[in-house]
């Protein structure tokens, strides 16, 4: 939750450093013999974030 206030309304901005790490986690994991699958790590990086639709732009 402290995320979630630090980046506020930019969800895309946090989702972007979360997705790094992620990757950044997956790496290691194959570096140490422990592959995961991205759908492994997922909802422990990204999958938590709460998703608001975008407002009808017209």
């Amino acid at each position: 939750m402290r995320l979630l206030a630090e980046y506020g309304r930019d969800r895309i901005s946090l989702l972007i450093y979360l997705a790094t790490l992620q990757e950044e986690a997956a790496e290691q994991l194959a570096e140490r013999g422990r592959p995961v699958r991205p759908s492994t790590l997922h909802h422990r990086f990204t999958g938590w974030v709460p998703i608001r639709s975008c407002p009808d732009r017209r």
